[in-house]
């Protein structure tokens, strides 16, 4: 038996974006989120585990007028330790090291989550999710060498990673 929980981020971000006349992911919400999933991913790690699939599907509201959340499916998740498969993390949220075949330890969660943060941040969760224009594919194109189309969406989530979370 678990804990009843509400809607997982993706669909709490459409809805509110669709039925709310107040923003629901302010500064002050996003930080509660960022400390609630950095504190979970913190202990995690501290059991030698990589959850290997943050996104906002995986990321559970807990309670809404409280800000709380979790973080779900550690269907993917594996220890430090294992055999690291090439396959994990979805599409979008992919960490550099993992596109690149490297090797991967748990900082690759932390880039996910980061990702998650900056599109909820923006306001362009929906169309971010989306494997067309992801953030996934302008931070890839820049890792890679190749021209970025919206070079002003990449500076924001620099600038957005560097001044809240202290980078």
């Amino acid at each position: 038996m678990t804990e009843l929980l509400k809607d997982n981020l993706l669909e709490y971000y459409k809805f509110n974006l669709q039925n709310e006349s107040e923003k629901f992911f302010t500064l002050p919400t996003l930080k509660k989120l960022s400390r609630q999933i950095l504190t979970a991913l913190d202990y995690i790690h501290s059991l030698d585990i990589i959850h290997c699939d943050i996104k906002p599907e995986n990321i559970m509201v807990k309670s809404y007028s409280q800000p709380t959340f979790k973080i779900i499916d550690l269907g993917s998740s594996c220890f430090k330790h294992d055999h690291l498969s090439s396959y994990v993390q979805s599409r979008a949220y992919r960490a550099p090291e993992v596109l690149l075949e490297s090797r991967y330890d748990s900082k690759i969660d932390v880039w996910s989550f980061g990702l998650v943060i900056c599109e909820l941040f923006l306001g362009k969760a929906e169309e971010c999710n989306s494997l067309d224009g992801s953030l996934y594919e302008m931070l890839t194109e820049r890792v890679f060498g190749k021209r970025i189309y919206n070079d002003v969406l990449f500076v924001y989530y620099l600038t957005f990673l560097w001044e809240y979370f202290e980078l």
